[in-house]
């Protein structure tokens, strides 16, 4: 690489010059005393990079993106007296893969919930098919589909806790650098954008539902089916996109972190972040504020509806604006801190890479975990199932004449009461006899 006639070369400046790796042996200048390799992308120093600069007095590398040395990476500089690392990402290197203690045990509850909700909705919508909104059944389905994908990421990220931990800093290269891990960041970008989009296409399904409530449905399942593999394809484009050679994302891109996520915030600008960006801030935003406003539009629109009725029906539209906010709430609590991490990232704030394990844990599985509660096992629809097979037990069925008029809250009553006032408005028996068939629609929703 260098010419034989620096032989006697005493400082050599390499600043700032992008240089991401060393090969060993690559130095060969036996009278070096000095070498700055500062300000440049270098992430691992290797056994031999420095073996041939027995004189050398002063090595700095500070400012680099340095995350491992190996084990003899230095035995070569017996003069060596002045070293300077600082401002490296590996200061805050920790010799677990869940660097709190708490999230060891936390990781596998969010990861049982997950996989067993998702895994009950999945198995319950199967054998349990609706003959109504058969579109948004469908739609929920698959919403379960990619949150069980992200309790499958979890349980890998903590069986890779359980088989690292004490052990994690000397295989931390081989850990990131591997297949499971690269799988690990696929399933949680996959699951992620997917499980996006999808809520997107719920909330616009429902939204359309109870500002249209006349219209009637698109039931072509072409076009349905079409809607959902232009979801998952574009999900699964996005997802995979890093795994393929190309130099744009580097070579390990999921690998950038120990629980193999894309977000990239304690090196926000390193390669493919502007991928990372568009996944984490533009996509979440647009969709968070989709959401939002769709869901106020509802709760408007069920308002407006019922303007006319006494005073007691307010109380079931208060369930229904409750339920509408925890919805928003939940989707904010997943959202909203990535979003703001990444923006505060970019903008130069110093993020420690120890966030990388709450996120992970506790905020991207936000809604893989409570989806399933609040698209299916809280609605009208399976709470009527519930009662079907509790009035079929003789200890409940004395009880079921009891309990029924009290059962039946939230969103079913508040809408049936909504379509029935808007009903009354038009007058003739022509909608009333579509009222029922309109309530029917709308039951399972929430």
């Amino acid at each position: 690489m260098f010419p034989d006639t620096l032989q006697h070369l005493h400082t050599l400046s390499l600043a700032q010059n992008q240089i991401v790796s060393i090969a060993p042996n690559t130095f060969t200048f036996p009278r070096l005393r000095h070498l700055f390799l500062a300000g440049n992308q270098l992430y691992h120093i290797r056994d031999g990079t420095f073996c041939n600069l027995s004189y050398l007095q002063g090595l700095q590398l500070n400012e680099n993106r340095l995350e491992q040395f190996d084990v003899h990476a230095f035995d070569c500089l017996g003069n060596l007296s002045s070293l300077v690392l600082t401002d490296n990402p590996f200061r805050t290197l920790d010799p677990l893969v869940l660097q709190n203690v708490s999230l060891h045990f936390v990781v596998w509850v969010m990861a049982a919930i997950a996989v067993v909700g998702n895994l009950l909705v999945l198995l319950g919508r199967y054998f349990y098919k609706s003959r109504n909104n058969v579109e948004h059944s469908l739609y929920l389905r698959h919403l379960a589909a990619s949150d069980f994908l992200m309790g499958i990421y979890l349980t890998v990220i903590a069986c890779a806790d359980i088989n690292f931990r004490g052990e994690y800093l000397r295989n931390m290269e081989s850990w990131r650098h591997s297949s499971l891990c690269a799988f690990a960041g696929f399933l949680s970008t996959f699951s992620c954008q997917s499980s996006t989009l999808l809520l997107t296409l719920v909330t616009w399904d429902r939204l359309m539902s109870v500002t249209r409530p006349l219209k009637p449905r698109d039931t072509e399942k072409l076009r349905i089916v079409l809607r959902l593999l232009l979801l998952w394809g574009s999900s699964f484009a996005l997802a995979a996109a890093p795994l393929l050679p190309n130099n744009y994302f580097g070579q390990h891109f999921y690998g950038n972190n120990g629980v193999c996520l894309s977000l990239h915030i304690h090196d926000p600008y390193a390669k493919g972040w502007e991928y990372s960006a568009l996944l984490f801030i533009c996509i979440n935003t647009i969709s968070l504020i989709f959401i939002l406003f769709s869901y106020v539009r509802m709760l408007q629109a069920i308002r407006d509806s019922g303007g006319g009725m006494r005073s007691t029906h307010s109380g079931r539209e208060n369930v229904v604006a409750t339920r509408f906010a925890i919805i928003v709430t939940t989707d904010c609590a997943c959202w909203l801190p990535i979003i703001v991490v990444k923006l505060a990232a970019l903008s130069g704030c110093v993020i420690s890479p120890n966030l990388y394990a709450w996120l992970a844990v506790l905020v991207l599985p936000v809604n893989s975990a409570l989806n399933p509660v609040l698209y299916t096992l809280t609605t009208a629809a399976f709470k009527q199932q519930l009662r079907r097979y509790c009035h079929s037990l003789p200890t409940c069925s004395l009880r079921h004449n009891e309990t029924r008029s009290q059962t039946q809250t939230g969103y079913e009553s508040g809408l049936s009461v909504s379509l029935a006032h808007m009903g009354g408005g038009i007058g003739g028996s022509g909608l009333s006899s579509g009222h029922k068939r309109l309530s029917h629609r709308h039951m399972s929703y929430l």
